[in-house]
């Protein structure tokens, strides 16, 4: 198995990162610390093998991306597959697409790992500093797990096997367990023993239970109805309390009210009417006074103004506007002269900035099309493009022809390495007889072994039939029918089991005979690796091939690319000189700069435009004020005041409409002023009259006494109103009268009423709990079912429990049988673990250690080279990592039979120092002849694939 390639859509540090691994199996990949090194190794574990949620929290990219990413594997299947696993997606599962467009899902990926799970990958195939640091923890029993679940070929179904049964035995029966179905019926047993037990104590106690009851409500329904009658007394009272004032003010009003006449009559805010009408009518007469002394003080003035004849007031106003008129045009004209001379200036010191030899009468006489700047534009360009394609093009020709030569010289070399196609041939089929051979010998004395181990099996389980049927016999003469029948059951069922295990593992296991080739492991090894060394030189002679044809295509293309990009130059520079011929001075400016030097000929050639305007608008106005001059001459009145005089008498006329407008205005209003005083004289004279009275002063009088009067009637009104929502009308009646009671002998009665409804609700509150105990346990002794029924239950019961407890028994008998084969095969395959441990042990340490040994098949303790013994915890951290390197070195050599997984070793030699680091180096290069290895460190060599 390998990996590929990596993209990371996000995780931790890494967000839309791919990394390509080449065709090297040893991959260094270097980093500071904090580089994401341990965040890549997480991230290949998480795609394989998933995470949970809580511990993928702390991948959780900052900017937001989503996690996930894929992986692309080889050596996985016969297919190139692609992994890919997204946070949210799939419900977290991984999907796989084959490259032939399969999609599988990850019940597929788990049977592709051959059930490796994350803990069992984590254990062999990948490690960091502090992973080492945990050696002193395996034991022999932990390898064996290993071992069993993850080493020999078809392991699996007895990996699976077990499970299973450890599965379901669990969920029948655990000694101190709760959810097994075994202990859940003997939780259920004991309950419903204690509730039969106490159903017969409590049927005795329901008749004096119910008595109780209804002695206790009877006491609280002829409380309740005691409380109410307090409860209605008690509102009466506090409502009286609350509301005294109102029902004293009430009681004062009312006797107030009855001494006055309530018969008067006056009109309706009569007092206010009048002031309002005396108030309007006072501001209008002094207004009609005012008006009438401006109307006479206009008059005397508009009497006494003389103003000019109307004929010389006609002249006197032309000869001014003739005055007026010449100077603005003196003005102007003064103005356009100082533009016309500066726009010349400007034109003239603009052209020989350019320094192109031109003056205003020479670009007077040129034109300049639209289509020229455009035109000059793309002549700049198109040589500029071509001259920069030639150059690209030229280098790309030399390169391609070095590209070329360099390939037929790497042709030559590997034409002379290369061996005839019949001897590679013949190569292959000796080495497939040989591979068939070594395959048929390995199952051959694997099947031997097998039929060793069941033949012992075969032979304890016929004793324990024979065994199971005697006791079956006696159990049946004794009268114990059930034990009998279980006994013998289980008897033949354990034999059954043995028998059909015997039949299905020969099948499994016995192999097919094949051709008699004997080759040495190193003959072999030899041989292969002289036919991968051929089929890479054959490799690299196709692709040589290629490259050579492809870069000779690519030289006759640019070959002729130059040709044409020279012509196309020729064309250009024919264009440029037809321009320069047209306009001479473009020979003293640089091809670039000629649209530039467009825009500012154009900018000046409309500025020339407007000076020619300006000289003819000059030439207009000069004959305009000529024409002006003579008409002020032709005037009969002196020019020299003619100003003043027109001011004065425009002052005089101004002023004379002004005052005549007034005294207009004036009159008008006067009039509206005086009709505006008639409707309230009339209004004052109607409100005497309806009080019945001749003088404003007896009318005042008589209005504050209504006033009073009507002030005790609504006070009275509204006393009465907020009283009668409270009480009757007949209370409301005698509290005008003064029947009330005073305030104190209310608060007293009231006193008294709260003092006995609190002793009535304490009596209540404590028969109400009395009663609901009494309830309660009536209601406890009626849900209690019924003694017979508890008993047919508790019958039912123990009958299921028997049941399940013979199924139990069955998978207990299976677990034994497996175990047997568990230990037939840890016998076979720890010691091959550990003698390839004490090899590799052995070479980290230099030769100071010869041996790794298991004590009691339990403890791991390792020999030195003069024969002593030591414990984990007696070496020191560096040598520890070794052994632990070593033991995970030598479990990955036995899996590699049936899948070579990846190692992930994440800074692991930090403890080793630089002979035994060197060591580790090397012993990591012989691994990864079997199995890729990526070795994740901050301290990078020469040979750094990657660095992050």
């Amino acid at each position: 198995m390998r990996i590929e390639q990596i993209e990371i859509y996000g995780f931790g540090k890494w967000i839309d990162q791919t990394f390509m691994f080449n065709k090297t199996t040893c991959i260094e990949i270097a980093g500071d610390n904090e580089a994401g090194k341990s965040t890549l190794r997480q991230f290949i574990l998480y795609v394989l093998f998933g995470m949970k949620t809580k511990e993928l929290e702390r991948y959780i990219p900052k900017q937001g991306s989503v996690i996930g990413g894929r992986l692309t594997i080889t050596g996985l299947s016969e297919q190139t597959v692609t992994i890919e696993r997204v946070q949210g997606k799939q419900k977290n599962q991984a999907v796989v697409y084959g490259s032939d467009g399969m999609k599988m899902d990850e019940v597929w990926l788990m049977e592709a790992l051959q059930g490796i799970d994350k803990e069992q990958f984590q254990s062999i195939y990948t490690f960091d500093a502090h992973d080492l640091q945990q050696v002193q923890h395996i034991d022999g029993e932990a390898l064996h797990d290993i071992l069993l679940a993850i080493g020999m070929t078809g392991s699996n179904r007895i990996y699976y096997a077990e499970k299973n049964i450890e599965k379901q035995t669990a969920e029948l029966f655990k000694p101190y367990g709760k959810k097994p179905e075994l202990n859940q019926l003997f939780q259920e047993l004991s309950v419903l023993q204690q509730k039969w037990d106490e159903a017969k104590a409590e049927e005795a106690k329901y008749r004096s239970y119910l008595a109780e009851i209804e002695n206790s409500e009877a006491k609280l329904s002829e409380w309740k109805q005691e409380q109410k009658a307090v409860d209605d007394q008690l509102g009466m009272i506090e409502k009286r309390l609350s509301h005294y004032p109102i029902i004293s003010e009430y009681y004062f009003v009312t006797a107030e009210l009855n001494r006055h006449d309530q018969q008067i009559t006056f009109p309706v805010d009569g007092i206010d009417r009048l002031n309002e009408w005396k108030e309007t009518l006072l501001p209008l007469q002094s207004e009609a006074q005012v008006l009438q002394n401006s109307k006479e003080e206009l008059e005397n003035k508009i009497s006494t103004t003389t103003l000019l004849p109307s004929i010389e007031l006609d002249e006197v106003k032309q000869g001014v506007q003739l005055q007026q008129e010449i100077a603005e045009i003196k003005q102007n004209i003064k103005e356009k002269e100082k533009l016309h001379i500066e726009m010349e200036k400007e034109i003239t010191n603009k052209l020989n900035s350019l320094q192109i030899q031109l003056d205003i009468p020479q670009l007077q006489g040129m034109d300049f099309p639209f289509y020229l700047e455009e035109a000059w534009s793309e002549l700049g360009a198109q040589l500029d493009k071509l001259t920069v394609e030639k150059q690209y093009v030229g280098s790309d020709l030399a390169s391609t022809a070095k590209l070329k030569q360099e390939r037929q010289q790497e042709k030559a070399r590997l034409e002379q390495s290369a061996r005839p196609v019949r001897q590679i041939e013949q190569w292959q089929q000796e080495l497939e007889d040989a591979e068939q051979q070594e395959t048929y010998n390995k199952q051959q004395k694997k099947f031997q072994q097998w039929q060793q181990a069941y033949a012992k099996q075969h032979q304890t389980a016929s004793i324990v039939l024979i065994v199971g049927v005697l006791l079956a016999g006696i159990l049946l003469v004794t009268s114990f029918l059930n034990g009998s029948l279980m006994v013998l059951i289980l008897s033949v069922v354990q034999y059954g089991a043995v028998r059909i295990y015997g039949k299905t593992f020969r099948k499994w296991l016995q192999p097919e005979q094949s051709n008699n080739v004997n080759w040495t492991q190193s003959d072999i090894t030899e041989r292969k690796e002289a036919l991968n060394k051929q089929q890479k030189i054959q490799e690299q002679l196709r692709k040589v091939e290629k490259d050579i044809q492809h870069y000779q295509l690519e030289q006759l293309k640019l070959e002729e690319r130059i040709s044409f990009i020279e012509e196309r130059i020729q064309q250009v520079e024919q264009k440029i000189t037809d321009h320069q011929e047209d306009y001479p001075f473009l020979e003293q400016v640089a091809l670039p700069y000629w649209t530039r030097l467009y825009q500012q000929l154009i900018l000046q050639k409309e500025k020339l435009e407007i000076w020619n305007d300006q000289q003819n608008e000059l030439n207009e106005w000069k004959e305009i004020q000529i024409s002006k001059q003579k008409a002020l001459q032709h005037l009969s009145v002196k020019a020299e005041n003619l100003s003043h005089i027109l001011a004065n008498e425009e002052g005089k006329q101004q002023q004379l409409r002004e005052w005549k407008a007034r005294l207009e205005e004036i009159s008008f209003q006067l009039e509206a002023v005086q009709k505006r005083q008639v409707p309230y004289q009339q209004e004052i004279a109607q409100l005497l009259d309806k009080a019945a009275v001749d003088t404003e002063e007896a009318f005042i009088e008589k209005g504050e006494y209504y006033a009073k009067v009507q002030h005790l009637t609504q006070q009275s009104r509204q006393t009465y109103d907020r009283l009668a929502v409270l009480f009757t009308n007949q209370s409301i009646t005698e509290f005008s009268k003064g029947s009330f009671e005073d305030e104190q002998v209310l608060q007293q009665q009231r006193a008294e009423l709260i003092k006995k409804r609190d002793a009535l609700s304490n009596n209540m509150n404590e028969e109400q709990s009395r009663l609901s105990d009494q309830k309660a346990n009536v209601a406890l002794l009626e849900r209690n079912e019924d003694v017979s029924v508890l008993k047919h239950q508790i019958a039912l019961k123990q009958e299921e429990a028997e049941s399940i407890a013979k199924k139990w028994s069955v998978y207990q008998l299976a677990w034994k049988s497996l175990q047997q084969a568990k230990s037939s095969y840890s016998q076979k395959y720890m010691p091959k673990v550990f003698n390839q441990a004490s090899q590799y042990f052995k070479q980290l340490t230099l030769q100071r250690y010869l041996q790794i040994l298991i004590e009691d098949n339990q403890r791991i303790i390792v020999e030195d080279k003069d024969g002593y013994l030591f414990s984990i915890d007696e070496l020191s951290q560096a040598t520890r990592d070794q052994l632990y390197i070593a033991l995970r070195f030598a479990l990955s050599q036995v899996m590699s039979e049936t899948l070579a997984m990846p190692f992930l070793i994440d800074d692991g030699f930090v403890h080793f120092d630089n002979k035994r680091k060197k060591e580790m180096l090397t012993l990591v290069n012989q691994i990864s002849q079997d199995h890729q290895v990526l070795y994740f460190t901050a301290n990078a060599t020469e040979k750094a694939s990657i660095t992050l």
